[in-house]
């Protein structure tokens, strides 16, 4: 989208455009940062050691250089008192188990992503430590400017100096722009996300994920973990007998043929099982929990006005309520957006302020009211906005995510909305 639309894709408001120079930091930093794409492992590997040194010395040196140990908060009181833990730099070393695990970690994973060489895992460790000798690190020199968020509440008048500060970031953000190279530039270049797999140990994610925490632990004196407990930690698992779940997983095949045979609903059951005990029991099943109408109470300042609160009116669609199990089915043909606006209102009496279809891994909007540029899809038939972002699409089906408000302007929840068009 970026180089489809040009400069025309960046947004005018401070906020927005700040979140829009960090997108374009990231999209700087994977292509190289003006020095090149990366092609080689060894670049990898310097990529690794640096990021070894930012994550885990030269961040903590600023922080240390901007909060010593001796700092007083506002009270007059340590400010390094527990909970908080005065952190250490970390010194890197190549022969330290940890520190050599997670550079072959992130080189790996960083090499998978560019796809170098046809990607094949680098295990010697004899073949990074070489690598790693030709990598030059600068020194780093703590800056006087930098902002710490120490979580204190600041001076008067300082909140309003930071936001004159951040009007500069629609700047910045059209200047990192300026600096992309062109699409020419990329030649074959092919990223590849990775999706974390933690229950693969050839994959090197819980590597990197192991060996980032126990540094982070190491700066700040906090006992480390071994592999698998950081994998447990990682994954919140809950330990299992093999006996236990080969149990449980005949009893829920059991009531997935039931529904095939489209059985009586007695029939159904919930299993409670302690197979040490040993104990077996099959129960009827409660009914699933309803969303129904409610007002919601919130305090927007719990700290400085506790007994202030704010009282919201949630609406559900339909009136008594829903469950997971209810679908809102749509099977009017092919409509155009602002048909399908329409039935909303004349179906149900209710507004449709928004929606967005989720086509891959985006939520593509086909109108919102505040969005003057989804004012053009109100005539189009909504299989052909979809086709806008998928031409490949032969479905019958979407599911559209829709905003919905009735005439009080109450907020309307309603279950998954099946738009079918064909």
């Amino acid at each position: 989208k970026i180089w489809s639309e040009g400069g025309d894709v960046l947004p005018d408001g401070t906020g927005a455009a700040k979140e829009a120079n960090e997108v374009l930091g990231g999209v700087m930093e994977c292509l190289g940062e003006g020095k090149g794409l990366v092609r080689t492992m060894e670049e990898c590997v310097a990529w690794a050691r640096i990021k070894f040194e930012e994550y885990f010395s030269n961040k903590i040196k600023q922080l240390v250089f901007s909060c010593p140990e001796d700092m007083k908060n506002a009270s007059g009181a340590p400010f390094w008192s527990p909970p908080k833990r005065f952190p250490t730099a970390i010194v890197f070393d190549a022969e330290d188990p940890v520190h050599l695990s997670f550079i072959m970690a992130a080189a790996n994973l960083r090499a998978q992503v560019y796809n170098i060489n046809g990607y094949k895992p680098v295990r010697d460790a004899n073949v990074f430590k070489a690598m790693l000798k030709k990598v030059t690190v600068a020194e780093f020199v703590p800056s006087k400017d930098a902002k710490i968020d120490t979580g204190e509440k600041k001076p008067e008048g300082e909140e309003d100096r930071m936001e004159v500060d951040e009007g500069s970031v629609v700047d910045q953000a059209k200047a990192a722009f300026g600096k992309l190279p062109g699409v020419g530039s990329f030649g074959g270049l092919k990223m590849s996300p990775l999706s974390f797999e933690k229950d693969d140990d050839t994959n090197f994610h819980m590597d990197f994920i192991s060996a980032f925490a126990n540094l982070r632990a190491r700066n700040y004196s906090i006992e480390e973990v071994d592999f698998l407990q950081a994998k447990l930690i990682a994954g919140r698992i809950i330990p299992a007998l093999a006996t236990t779940t080969s149990l449980v997983t005949g009893f829920v095949c059991l009531e997935l043929v039931k529904l095939l045979q489209h059985g009586n609903k007695a029939a159904f059951k919930d299993l409670q099982c302690n197979l040490a005990m040993p104990m077996l029991m099959q129960i009827d099943p409660e009914a699933p929990p309803k969303n129904v109408a409610r007002t919601v109470k919130t305090k927007p300042d719990p700290v400085n006005h506790p007994e202030y609160e704010e009282e919201e009116d949630v609406v559900t669609l339909p009136k008594d309520g829903f469950t997971v199990w209810d679908r809102i089915v749509i099977d009017k043909g092919d409509l155009t957006v602002q048909e399908f606006l329409d039935w909303w209102k004349s179906e149900h009496g209710v507004s449709c302020t928004a929606f967005a279809v989720k086509i891959g891994d985006a939520a593509r909007p086909f109108y919102n009211q505040f969005m003057s540029g989804t004012k053009a899809n109100l005539p189009l038939k909504m299989s052909d906005v979809y086709k806008k972002y998928d031409p490949a699409f032969a479905g019958n089906f979407f599911l559209p995510e829709c905003s919905i408000q009735d005439s009080d302007m109450n907020e309307v929840e309603t279950p998954l909305v099946v738009f079918k068009f064909r």
